[in-house]
């Protein structure tokens, strides 16, 4: 008998996702596509930063963390969808463009200590909500339970996977390999064979072939972070994590993400347990307005004068567009 997801799920069927759809909504919900004048690259600390809709930095907004073998790209859907909002994407050390700053990396450069301080230092730029996707939500948790700065309001986590707990299941690398010399060509098909679980063999063939190399060496640096993050220099108790968190779950999630979500409902004190109808792993890609309507249900929470924040970013929106 197929496990059932736990008495805290809305799994009634809508639109989008477990919350209630937005798309009858005329309030605070309105997407709003970023114009160029919207968009602003940055680097800080080494990593290619774009920052959606500028505003004062007592303005609270969103940071988006991306998972293994993945770049702030895959955020851009989401970034869109909580317009008014500012947001800031970035790809993680050792990948994409801020591999291509660095040029290399080594194992210290991707270990979870590191992670845990890029975010915090894009945290610190403004009262902050952030999501987290799979492995960029164990960092975020990481560092929520560790070392969260003043500005963190809150978390919105997605299957976020636990691999320092001596119970999760397989994990895509052993601690032991932080330290170990690396075979090349060996680190290459963990990779591609990872993305090819990821994305499905057609979506990987139907990459061009230059693609496909860049996502074969960012390899070295899936199994650097992912040994890390399941050492035990990386290891935290969720019940240290104190900050309001929404802890949300694909409605096809796997059985360890199952597992870590019933791990966090017990042990997170401000939890918010949700799953995401129609989603599999990759919801902030499939369903990207229903993540969004989990991150601002949370600033709403957590933002203080939020309807009279949202109000003025509004406003601001339509004057830039007169």
């Amino acid at each position: 008998m197929a496990a059932q997801p736990p008495k805290s799920y809305n799994t009634k069927p809508s639109d989008h996702s477990g919350v209630q759809s937005n798309e009858n909504r005329s309030t605070h919900r309105q997407v709003v596509s970023p114009t160029a004048s919207d968009l602003a690259k940055d680097r800080l600390n080494g990593l290619a930063i774009t920052r959606l809709r500028e505003a004062d930095q007592d303005v609270p907004g969103f940071v988006l963390v991306h998972g293994a073998m993945d770049r702030a790209s895959s955020m851009r859907r989401l970034a869109k969808a909580l317009a008014p909002f500012p947001v800031t994407i970035y790809d993680r050390r050792g990948y994409a463009g801020s591999l291509e700053k660095s040029g290399s990396v080594d194992a210290e450069d991707v270990s979870g200590r590191n992670h845990v301080e890029d975010l915090k230092l894009l945290v610190r730029e403004r009262p902050t909500v952030v999501f987290g996707h799979s492995m960029g939500g164990t960092i975020a948790l990481m560092m929520a339970a560790k070392s969260a700065p003043a500005n963190l309001l809150g978390l919105v986590i997605f299957e976020a996977p636990l691999p320092a707990e001596p119970w999760w299941p397989s994990w895509l690398a052993k601690p032991k390999e932080f330290f170990a010399e690396l075979d090349p060509a060996h680190v290459e098909r963990r990779a591609e064979a990872f993305m090819r679980r990821m994305i499905g063999e057609e979506n990987w063939r139907r990459l061009p072939s230059s693609t496909q190399a860049s996502r074969r060496l960012e390899g070295f640096t899936m199994i650097k972070e992912g040994a890390s993050l399941a050492g035990f220099e990386s290891a935290f108790s969720t019940r240290a994590v104190t900050h309001p968190t929404t802890s949300s779950l694909g409605q096809f999630g796997s059985f360890r993400h199952r597992l870590g979500q019933l791990h966090m409902e017990k042990t997170i004190n401000d939890l918010r347990s949700t799953c995401i109808v129609g989603s599999g792993h990759g919801a902030h890609l499939s369903h990207p307005r229903a993540v969004a309507e989990l991150c601002v249900d949370l600033m709403a929470e957590v933002a203080p004068n939020f309807h009279a924040i949202l109000a003025e970013l509004h406003m601001s929106r339509r004057d830039d567009n007169c």
